[in-house]
């Protein structure tokens, strides 16, 4: 009797949706709410925080909001725990794609904690930093050196997985609309921060806002197939 065809991203043997992650990452033909149900939960959550913050004494919701803050340290312990989800991937054999989006991960977290601001004055992001002489010229074109490689690999992770992600928002996999969630969430996290008056309320608003795009990427390594590669 001929065998069915083998699908490259369950080779494994083990179909990444057997047991209890099974609703987080199959297909949901018919079901297009139900898969936007973790990004609208995580919004949900996050207006719950805004609000609950806004009640709180102006010096605490200060200090909760500031860099370094109770808001931010749990932006970072959640990046560091997609980390460890991601090398757990590894598990199953070596992987470009885990590998970068491992890299990447790690980056995201560092920019939480800052990281740059122990070699640097100012944010490696912005095009004037590297025009103004606050620093050598040689850490400088360091700096630009490290920023370039990072942008490289990033561009190079979405082109060669951009079809992975088409197929999967096509097929109505959660981890898509995960994505989508982050991304929106932090386009309205920047156009508020932007456009607001209140300096502090914009701050507040950054942050609970990237707890909640750490937490939707988060949910995006774990619906991801779990035996699964990244293209």
């Amino acid at each position: 009797m001929t065998q069915p065809p083998v699908i490259p991203e369950f080779a494994s043997g083990r179909a990444a949706t057997d047991g209890p992650a099974a609703a987080i990452q199959a297909p949901a033909h018919g079901r297009e709410w139900r898969v936007w149900l973790p990004s609208l939960a995580v919004a949900a959550l996050g207006v719950v925080g805004l609000v609950t913050m806004s009640q709180l004494p102006p010096t605490v919701a200060r200090a909760a909001a500031t860099e370094a803050g109770l808001v931010e340290r749990a932006t970072v312990g959640v990046l560091i725990f997609a980390i460890v989800m991601s090398l757990a991937r590894f598990r199953f054999g070596f992987s470009e794609g885990w590998t970068q989006t491992t890299f990447l991960l790690i980056v995201y977290a560092a920019r939480e904690l800052d990281c740059h601001l122990r070699f640097t004055p100012d944010s490696t992001t912005r095009i004037r930093y590297y025009f103004e002489p606050d620093d050598p010229i040689s850490i400088r074109i360091f700096v630009f050196v490290v920023m370039a490689a990072i942008a490289a690999i990033g561009l190079h992770w979405v082109l060669a997985y951009w079809p992975r992600f088409l197929r999967d928002l096509r097929d109505k996999r959660v981890w898509t609309r995960n994505v989508l969630g982050a991304i929106a969430i932090c386009v309205v996290a920047q156009v508020i921060d932007k456009t607001t008056k209140v300096r502090s309320f914009g701050a507040t608003i950054e942050e609970v806002m990237e707890l909640s795009t750490a937490v939707l990427i988060c949910l995006a390594v774990l619906a991801f197939p779990r035996d699964a590669d990244c293209k």
